[in-house]
């Protein structure tokens, strides 16, 4: 769902929330964390002066030792570290800094809602460049609130592909993406291409009433005006949706409805083509 949608996108999300693996961090994990925050490690060191030098640790494990060591022994240091002007913006868990007491904080969690939030994108903004985007419904029940907010997202994902586009190419979120090199197309082919197809016009109550539902009827909603209604596929969805310059939209609808009208009427030879077992 997703994750499938958003590979590449949470490459750069996992910088910025510093989501990584485990209670036990790594050396790479706080480079990553001190790119993503801009963070030299110059200032980190006068802030902290006896914060564990990373250039002399090759193991993670020991790192990770002499980091909670630092931490045990110089209280004032770590405040003084959670108080650096880029670590509040970068807003990193302390888990996944292995700077807490090991248990993973129970928080509704969406890599994408913080980089969002992260980046300070007004409201006003974010409605100009993604005007359908889904702000969480938190009801305190964190992993529920987690999973119904991917369904919510996977929705807006394949709905609105475009604005997908320009909210992850939007100069506030790319400043926060150390990967970012050039204007990404995270959607080529529009999810209601693959939908299910008839003939007939789909309808509402043939649906469940879930989101899961409620999508799967959009989706191949679109698809059918978009094969047989075009002009009113257009009207209403077609500032929605692009498509890449090899992809031939009347090659596609007349395949389909060749393949329809072979499933009423099959060629002659139909059996000597296909056989069968």
């Amino acid at each position: 769902m997703v994750r499938n949608y958003t590979r590449v996108l949470l490459l750069a999300l996992v910088l910025c929330s510093v989501e990584l693996y485990s209670q036990q961090t790594s050396v790479q994990q706080w480079r990553s964390l001190m790119q993503a925050c801009q963070l030299s490690f110059d200032k980190l060191y006068v802030a902290c002066p006896h914060f564990p030098n990373i250039d002399n640790f090759k193991e993670d494990a020991t790192f990770t030792a002499a980091l909670q060591k630092w931490q045990k022994e110089f209280v004032a240091e770590e405040q003084a570290f959670w108080k650096l002007e880029e670590i509040k913006k970068g807003n990193p868990s302390p888990y996944y800094l292995g700077l807490s007491d090991g248990s993973k904080p129970k928080v509704f969690e969406s890599s994408i809602w913080e980089w969002v939030t992260n980046s300070k994108i007004t409201d006003a903004r974010l409605n100009e460049v993604a005007a359908h985007f889904p702000k969480p419904i938190l009801t305190g029940n964190e992993a529920e609130d987690s999973k119904q907010y991917e369904l919510q997202l996977d929705f807006w994902m394949k709905l609105y592909p475009l604005e997908y586009e320009k909210l992850f190419n939007a100069p506030e979120l790319i400043a926060l993406n150390p990967y970012y090199t050039g204007y990404y197309k995270p959607v080529l082919i529009p999810a209601f291409i693959s939908a299910p197809l008839h003939e007939t016009k789909p309808f509402r109550e043939a649906y469940s009433q879930s989101i899961k539902g409620e999508l799967s009827y959009q989706l191949s909603l679109r698809a059918w005006y978009f094969v047989f209604e075009p002009e009113t596929f257009n009207r209403l969805y077609g500032n929605q949706y692009s498509f890449p310059e090899w992809f031939n939209d009347e090659k596609f609808r007349n395949d389909v409805k060749l393949k329809f009208e072979q499933t009423k009427n099959p060629p002659a030879n139909a059996e000597q083509i296909h056989p069968g077992k």
